[in-house]
């Protein structure tokens, strides 16, 4: 057991010390509506690069990519997007490539007039779409699914050099990527066993291997070096959950909420966001949420409130979508009562560190129970 925490805390410092001499882009605290594209109404931030400097999002149907010196970057209007629908999903950590939908296919962005539609993930299928891409661009992951009734869904990755990969249970369900490490090499996710859906991580040598869990499971996203997951599940209620090195740590909730969820995490898994549901007020709404070790899960207005910075009057975040790598740069939607949702870019200021010997004794006190448990092993995947 002594040996096994010495380990714990030494990867720990490493992943600090990491972040720590990490180079971040100086940005002025504040929270940033970014509004729409011409014609539209509303608009969803989806992402943000490892610097915080763009950001990738969705307005009426139309991909775009947003930063402070040039603002919104309609990708949807490129030749050969401008008669499709496009949703931008995910951006790489270096900022370079965008991936997202257009419906029926998954596409690529490089730059400006870059725009490429890659098609289906294999014949038989009627829609794909890429949820997440390797920090340089290269690896992208996603899900595809075969037409209705009966419909089928398969996580996938591709890159250029290989094509499209397809992996999941052999017929015995439905399998969903959602993140992806910065080398590519750790694709997250869930898939339905019988009738639970799983949490999964895969790699290239070692397959696909199921997280431990009470119940029902989602991994929704991946730290820079796939040793941090975070989703959720629970076997009462949908909470957040983080998979820390295979140990499971529970995020819980906040007062006054029944539900959380973690939708993204910072490259040393101290600053994860996403949204607190199932109000204790039912006439209230979800709101996007932060999670730290210190203050565990709280309101985004709570969290930037602590650093002097606000929204304008009447916005509230409605969900947190993604956070850069030093944790800095959040991005997500807000709303202003009933009105259309706008996407949001908030900046806070470099936030204290928590001692090692603190960071080391949270996550030890917050592990689940699920050590003795032994997932069933899966399957070989499709080659």
């Amino acid at each position: 057991m002594q040996a096994q925490g010495l380990n714990f805390v030494t990867a720990l410092t490493a992943t600090v010390a990491a972040a720590v001499t990490s180079i971040a882009i100086a940005q002025t605290p504040s929270v940033t509506l970014l509004g729409f594209r011409p014609g539209s109404t509303y608009s969803q931030a989806n992402g943000v690069s490892a610097d915080g400097s763009t950001v990738v999002g969705t307005s009426g149907s139309r991909a775009f990519i947003w930063r402070a010196n040039t603002g919104l970057y309609d990708i949807g209007a490129e030749p050969g997007a401008s008669n499709l629908n496009t949703y931008g999903y995910a951006i790489s950590a270096d900022g370079s490539t965008v991936v997202g939908s257009t419906g029926p296919d998954f596409f690529r962005w490089r730059g400006q007039g870059t725009f490429e539609s890659l098609g289906r993930i294999g014949p038989g299928y009627s829609r794909s779409d890429a949820t997440a891409v390797s920090g340089n661009g290269d690896v992208i992951v996603g899900w595809g699914s075969t037409p209705s009734p009966g419909s089928l869904t398969r996580s996938f990755r591709w890159n250029s050099e290989e094509g499209t990969q397809t992996f999941g249970f052999d017929l015995s369900g439905n399998s969903t990527a959602r993140g992806v490490s910065t080398d590519g090499s750790t694709i997250v996710g869930y898939v339905r066993v019988d009738t639970t859906y799983r949490a999964y991580s895969w790699s290239q040598a070692g397959g696909l291997t199921l997280l431990p869990s009470a119940g029902d499971a989602s991994a929704l996203a991946v730290n820079f070096d796939g040793r941090i997951i975070v989703g959720g599940g629970g076997a009462n209620a949908v909470t957040a959950t983080m998979w820390r090195n295979s140990q499971v740590v529970d995020l819980g909730t906040s007062p006054g909420w029944q539900g959380s969820a973690a939708l993204c995490v910072n490259d040393d898994g101290t600053v994860v966001g996403g949204q607190l549901a199932m109000p204790d007020d039912i006439t209230s709404l979800p709101q996007g949420a932060i999670w730290t070790p210190d203050h565990g899960f709280e309101t985004l207005t709570t969290y930037l409130n602590r650093f002097g910075v606000a929204f304008p009057e009447g916005w509230t975040a409605s969900i947190v979508n993604g956070v850069s790598a030093d944790g800095r740069t959040i991005v997500g939607n807000a709303r202003n009562g009933l009105s259309p949702e706008q996407a949001f870019v908030a900046v806070v200021p470099a936030p204290a560190v928590l001692t090692l010997p603190a960071l080391a004794a949270f996550y030890a006190s917050r592990r689940r129970r699920y050590s003795n448990l032994t997932p069933p092993s899966p399957p070989s995947p499709d080659p």
